[in-house]
Formats: C-alpha cells, structure tokens, sequence
C-alpha cells in the first residue's frame, strides 16, 4: 500500500512484475499508461501543483494571441504595398510609342518569375479559364493587345516587381516609387486598416449568430 501523494514504482518507470518498462525523464511530468490524468505525478512523488498547470495554459494563450497578431501585421502589411503598387501604377502617364513600349513590356516578362506575374494578373483581372493554363501565356496575349497607356503602366509595375527582390527591397523601392509619383502609402495604409477592422467585425457578427442557442431547462414534475 502506497500513502496517496507517493508515486508508486510503476508510476516512477521502474520494473515491476518482472518487466521493463520505458525510461522517463527527470524533471518532467510524466503519467504511466494505466494512470488517469488526475493521477499523474512528478518522478519525485509529487502530483503537480495546479498553479503550474494554469501557468502553462496561460502561456500557451499568450502565444497564440500573439501569432495571431503577427499574422494580422503581415497581412495588413501585404495589403498596403499591394494597394500602393496599384497606386503608382494608374499614375503613370503615357510617354513612349506603343512600339517600343511593346518590345521593353515582352523582354520584362521574360524575365519576371510566375508569382510576379500572378501579381499583375491579378491587378488586370487576368484569370485562368482552366487550372492548365500558363499564365505567362496569358500575360504575353494582354501585352499585345494593350494600348500604350496600359504599356506605361505595366512596365513600371514590371520593373518594381522585377526590383524588389527581398522583402526589405520591396519596401525601399515602393517607397521611392511612391515619392515620384506622389502616392500617400499612409493614406492607402489607413484605409486598408478600416477594411480589414469591417471584415473583422462582419465575421465575428456572423460566428455570433451561427451559435445554437441553448434551449432552457424543463421544470421537474415535483416543481
């Protein structure tokens, strides 16, 4: 007989009934196979004081409010520079003939990878009618029937892609892009923050209202 509080042998991972038995770490709180959660305890014969337990789902908490922050920072950041590259882009004036911007528009492609190219799909409403479609086939078929003011924007937006290579110098280069043509980054970052706080709260209305609701209790007889 084992006073309660004391971990028995086969708790503590030593051999009993003539086998063996897997060997647990020290110092971690570990239950044998045939104990219950509110059987488990430390290798030193102590259960674990639930003031720890309730730290641990604290923590674990914390941590997850915090993930979901960053995802939040980086979707709003993606956002803003999608919105101030779509900025820049329609304040591009026209300035070349159609030929030339033609040729430069067909050798940028070339050398634009398929996530970049997706982005200016995106930005034309370019979709694929089928999953098997290329969608440098689709962008090369946009540039030739493209006017020249199309052309003009298209290059800037190409060569803003091409140029942003790291996620530092993507910052850097719509920065610079924004200045030349006096697009506020600041304004359109506001306005993509309120749009994402109404879809937020669209969304928690809605998870509010999907609930069941819970029927009351019937009165007993007796009552």
């Amino acid at each position: 007989m084992v006073s309660a509080g004391i971990a028995t042998r086969r708790d503590l991972g030593g051999p009993h009934d003539g086998q063996n038995t897997e060997r647990r770490q020290p110092g971690i709180y570990q239950p044998s196979r045939s104990a219950q959660p509110t059987d488990w305890c430390s290798p030193h014969g102590f259960r674990p004081p639930v003031d720890e337990w309730h730290h641990v789902l604290l923590e674990d908490t914390k941590w997850q409010a915090e993930q979901e922050k960053r995802h939040r920072e980086e979707a709003l950041a993606q956002a803003t520079g999608m919105r101030t590259l779509a900025a820049i882009v329609a304040a591009v004036p026209v300035r070349l003939m159609k030929r030339d911007l033609f040729f430069i528009a067909e050798h940028l492609s070339a050398l634009l990878d398929e996530s970049r190219l997706e982005i200016i799909a995106r930005h034309r409403s370019i979709k694929r009618a089928k999953d098997s479609e290329s969608i440098v086939k689709l962008v090369g078929a946009f540039i030739r029937k493209a006017d020249e003011g199309d052309l003009g924007r298209l290059l800037v937006e190409m060569v803003i892609l091409q140029s942003a290579r790291s996620q530092t110098d993507a910052g850097a280069v719509l920065k610079e892009a924004a200045e030349h043509y006096k697009v506020d980054p600041d304004v359109i970052a506001s306005k993509v923050k309120q749009e994402f706080a109404a879809k937020e709260k669209s969304r928690t209305a809605n998870r509010l209202s999907a609930k069941p609701k819970t029927k009351p209790a019937k009165k007993s007889a007796a009552a």
